[in-house]
């Protein structure tokens, strides 16, 4: 059966032939992914990606196609397409622990040479990637540079391309690996998303080859990688590169009758490499991170090898003709001129068996190439030398002159941090560097009326959780506490938590509210004195305004305030109405005094006595008149203050 993973997008009938060759150990089924961008036009490159084991779920039935692409990602991604297993140390990286997730991938990444940190002490493994990154780093990793850059006139947002990266983006333009947008923008700026790293894949590589075997087939375009120990490739033209990846390590590989259109590029291959009738329209560039590459081929006189169609970024050895001790490959002796980076890997590394072979310009590495974010490049210095050379001291030359090994030199390039402070008076922006603190003078005061706290700052506007205190803020310098060097912080203000008491004084409301102290003790001074009201005593103080019975004052003095939280009412009873009702009778007036709510007694009513000529009817309230007001019985009737107006 056909090992070699191939992913055409040419006939239905092919891709359907491919599905059934998946891979074991990379294949994944994309149905089982509810978000898959199915009828989508990254369709394609997403499925290439998931059955060869690039881009993996970010849960069993999601893939998050269009997430942004952190650093981490794209470590684990790059990685996984490369094969790489080598790791290199990170403990400088103060944001990337042991055990997270993204710890091996970052240390793959790193030694691959594909990624640097942030800073020295950082990596940032939770920042976006920018697409203008991604291109550049791919770029790197296939030695793919454009001088011609009008390449990039098609495109309406050509300005926002840093110089740096200027070069392989025009050269990844130009080998049909990048494509604008429909609105023939670039857009370098932009996060890239998961999908679209996809198609970044899909669009270079059609064929990965991740299994030990012997393969005779690949896509009909596109670039090759191989990226499994022990691979066997013959009778094939690659319409592209071929790429011996990280995965191939210490293992054989063996390829004969193969015509390369593009380059070939030797990321592994430290066991031994045999090529029998191979050519290639492009250079072959040993760039080997993890140690030497062995061929077992004369290297002035085997395709593709002669006619200096090698170069040598790193070392690698050939046959030799000449007799020698051992069986073995051996590496001839030579003037060497190698450029290195700071963790020992190549970048450049030329060797030449004639001392008089001039420096080129492609010999030397740009100082584009040599980019560091946040740091400046100043050119190139031996081990223990104070000297630096600019990359111009180098071309010209001999080899014989300026041959040996060098280092790249930085100086770090302080950030720059900007830190908002939006207060409720307006914004307050403070300007630090990298290395400087903030101090407490510079943070704005927050004033907040009695029932407000404040709590600390926040970047989310509208949040309650506290990002930063202001103890935080001032506690380290700028890179140590903020992510970013753009920040903006909104203040966090609560609500304190309020016990209350309120006496509803006929006088006014008396009120004693205390923040944050459920335990204050009410003091003489805080319960108001007893009120007053006409015609009636106070009987103390309730929650029930109808009550008729109360607290007295002196039951909430020293109490919590916590116990008597709530409204109290004044609890008021009426003093009873005294009632003089004189009876004017022709022996003088007779007065009965009565209390609100008695009744007169009939004995209590005097008797009155007329002749036989006369009739005692009742009572009148006026002088002189005949209208009974009231009898005898209706005086006895009911309360006096029912009975009398």
């Amino acid at each position: 059966m056909l090992k070699t993973k191939r992913i055409l997008s040419v006939l239905l009938t092919v891709m359907m032939l491919l599905q059934a060759m998946v891979i074991p150990g990379f294949a994944a089924e994309t149905e089982q992914f509810t978000d898959f961008p199915k009828n989508s036009w990254s369709e394609e490159a997403m499925t290439a990606a998931v059955e060869n084991g690039l881009i993996t779920g970010t849960s069993e039935t999601t893939i998050e196609p269009r997430k942004n692409l952190t650093r981490a990602e794209f470590a684990a991604i790059i990685t996984r397409a490369f094969g790489a297993t080598k790791t290199a140390d990170i403990s400088n990286f103060k944001d990337v622990k042991e055990g997270t997730w993204f710890y091996d991938s970052v240390a793959k990444a790193v030694q691959m040479g594909v990624m640097n940190g942030t800073g020295s002490t950082t990596f940032a493994p939770n920042a976006y990637m920018k697409r203008e990154d991604v291109i550049l780093s791919l770029a790197r990793v296939l030695f793919v540079d454009g001088d011609d850059t009008s390449v990039l006139n098609q495109f309406s947002d050509r300005s926002e391309i840093d110089s740096w990266s200027v070069k392989a983006i025009a050269g990844m333009v130009s080998e049909g690996y990048v494509n604008g947008y429909e609105d023939s923008s670039i857009r370098p700026k932009n996060i890239i998303t998961r999908q679209e790293l996809a198609q970044l894949f899909h669009n270079i590589f059609k064929t990965y080859i991740s299994e030990d075997g012997e393969f005779s087939s690949v896509a009909e375009k596109g670039s090759v990688i191989v990226r499994s120990k022990y691979v066997t490739l013959k009778d094939v033209t690659i319409d592209g590169d071929l790429v011996m990846a990280d995965g191939i390590g210490d293992g054989d590989f063996r390829i004969s009758n193969v015509h390369v259109t593009g380059k070939i590029i030797a990321r592994g291959g430290e066991g031994m490499n045999y090529f029998v009738n191979v050519t290639a329209d492009g250079k072959v560039i040993v760039n080997d991170p993890n140690g030497t590459v062995n061929f077992y081929n004369y290297r002035d006189e085997d395709t593709p090898f002669k006619n200096d169609n090698v170069i040598e970024n790193t070392p690698a050895t050939f046959l030799e003709r000449a007799p020698k001790p051992s069986s073995g490959p051996s590496v001839s002796s030579s003037h060497k001129l190698i450029f290195k980076n700071e963790d020992e890997t190549n970048i450049k590394y030329i060797s030449k068996s004639n001392r008089s072979y001039v420096i080129g310009d492609s010999d030397v590495p740009t100082d584009g190439e040599m980019a560091k974010e946040g740091f400046e490049f100043k050119g190139w210095s031996k081990k223990n030398s104070v000297e630096v050379l600019k990359r111009n001291a180098f071309i010209g030359k001999t080899i014989g002159d300026v041959k040996g090994t060098y280092y790249p030199v930085y100086v770090e390039i302080p950030d720059e941090y900007t830190i908002t402070f939006v207060t409720p008076g307006g914004e307050v922006p403070v300007e630090k560097t990298e290395g400087e603190t903030l101090s407490a003078s510079e943070i704005p005061a927050i004033t907040v009326d009695a029932s407000k706290e404040f709590k600390g700052w926040t970047k989310t506007d509208g949040s309650t959780n506290v990002d930063y205190t202001n103890d935080a803020l001032i506690a380290d310098v700028v890179e140590n506490v903020f992510d970013s060097t753009e920040v903006k912080l909104y203040p966090v203000i609560v609500d304190k938590d309020a016990t209350t008491v309120v006496f509803k004084h006929p006088d006014g409301d008396v009120t004693i509210t205390k923040y944050n102290n459920p335990d204050y003790v009410l003091a003489d001074s805080d319960v108001p004195e007893n009120p007053t009201k006409a015609n009636h005593t106070f009987e103390g103080w309730s929650k029930d305004p109808a009550a008729t019975e109360g607290e007295e004052r002196s039951y909430f003095v020293g109490k919590k305030i916590s116990e008597v939280e709530g409204t109290w009412y004044p609890v008021f009873a009426e003093i009873p109405d005294e009632y003089t009702i004189t009876f004017v009778t022709p022996g003088g007036e007779v007065p009965v005094e009565k209390t609100e709510g008695e009744t007169l007694s009939a004995s209590e009513i005097p008797e009155i006595t007329v002749d036989a000529s006369k009739e005692f009817k009742g009572w009148t309230k006026t002088d002189g008149s005949t209208n009974v007001d009231y009898t005898n019985d209706a005086l006895i009737a009911d309360v006096v203050e029912n009975v009398f107006d």
